[in-house]
């Protein structure tokens, strides 16, 4: 099969990122040739090419973010425009496209080919999160791709609630390329260390990603003033009043950001998911941290993860989860001290399982469209 994977990707969306190659590398592996179409910042360009991927074809399409949003949407229709006119030269098998808000380039297009939309979240909300304007305008047109589409791969059950039920669907959630990422070492640590890393958020109200609950962890440092808390990916200055038992650093790649996992014992994951009205999720953070052995505090139900696991304490996704849960945290981090979680217990996470399902779902979908 010919696949076109087209994704728009935020700025600093390094997660994204490493999945969406390590996709293709798997693909690759099984002897798929891919055509990535990828509409992101200027600086971010470089990022893209990956030489592990053998006949990789990237096309990348300069959208700046912080550019008015009338600027953005023609911007993001020229760029539609150009993959168009590219595929109806290149004519693949099938497209994949992560969701986005509709633009008449790209509603021409999913007319054209073959389509499989990945649903990463509740559009429905997420995007008023953004902009009012962003949401009413999604929320007008977002029909026009999910009605056209030729197939959906949701990341948890709980999206099948906003996709058309007539159409064929897949729930595979996020996975990643467990060999990427180096067992933390561990330490032996009088009390805990935690750890959050997150994407260009703020301590204040300009934080973008409020499902985050990076708000909560402030107060859970608070509460336990004997632990240490590390925070990776604060893009803004630092109150004065944060707890003094957080550490807080930038947005860190490679070496820099590896090092910070050493030595900690628990890693803290999405805490307020219940904000974007969502109950279910599956964050690659929280699969980043299960890769690098750490145990694991998650504020929502995980796709992949089944309740009960001794590695995995799951709080209740409400807003004062946190208040309530001070002293089970607190028993949790303190007992899994220098604890690391066994690699086999998580090796369905890791993306050539996850790849075999999605590549067995194209095919399905590309035979039903040759037998039309």
């Amino acid at each position: 099969m010919r696949i076109a994977y087209i994704a728009r990707v935020d700025a600093e969306s390094k997660g994204v990122q490493n999945k969406i190659l390590s996709q293709i590398r798997a693909w690759s592996k099984m002897g798929l040739n891919t055509f990535l179409y990828v509409i992101g910042p200027e600086d971010k360009r470089s990022h893209w090419h990956d030489s592990s991927i053998d006949n990789l074809q990237v096309e990348y399409f300069v959208e700046n973010y912080r550019a008015p949003l009338a600027k953005r949407y023609l911007q993001r229709s020229q760029s539609y425009a150009e993959i168009l006119s590219d595929l109806l030269r290149k004519q693949p098998d099938l497209v994949y496209l992560r969701y986005e808000y509709c633009v008449p380039p790209l509603y021409g297009l999913i007319k054209k080919f073959q389509t499989v939309v990945e649903i990463n979240t509740n559009d429905r909300v997420e995007f008023f999160i953004y902009s009012k304007l962003y949401g009413i305008y999604n929320y007008l047109t977002r029909h026009l791709i999910l009605s056209n589409a030729s197939g959906f791969i949701l990341v948890t059950n709980e999206l099948k609630a906003v996709i058309p039920k007539n159409k064929p669907s897949r729930v595979i959630a996020n996975g990643i390329d467990l060999s990427l990422f180096p067992i933390a070492s561990t330490q032996n640590n009088q009390f805990p260390r935690l750890i959050f890393s997150g994407t260009n958020f703020s301590p204040r109200n300009t934080n973008p990603y409020p499902w985050h609950g990076v708000d909560k962890i402030f107060y859970l440092a608070s509460q336990l003033p004997e632990c240490d808390f590390t925070i990776v990916g604060l893009s803004s200055p630092v109150s004065e009043t944060l707890p003094p038992n957080v550490t807080v650093n930038g947005l860190l790649t490679g070496k820099s950001y590896d090092v910070l996992f050493d030595g900690i014992d628990v890693a803290i994951s999405t805490l307020a998911l219940h904000r974007k009205k969502m109950n279910e999720a599956c964050p690659l953070k929280t699969r980043e941290y299960l890769a690098r052995g750490l145990p694991v505090i998650i504020g929502y139900k995980d796709t992949d993860l089944v309740d009960g696991l001794p590695f995995v304490l799951r709080i209740p996704n409400e807003e004062n989860n946190i208040v309530k849960s001070v002293a089970q945290i607190r028993e949790f981090a303190y007992s899994m001290r220098g604890q690391r979680v066994p690699r086999e217990l998580i090796a369905h996470l890791d993306v050539s399982v996850k790849e075999k399902e999605r590549v067995a779902f194209f095919a399905s979908i590309v035979a039903t469209s040759r037998n039309v």
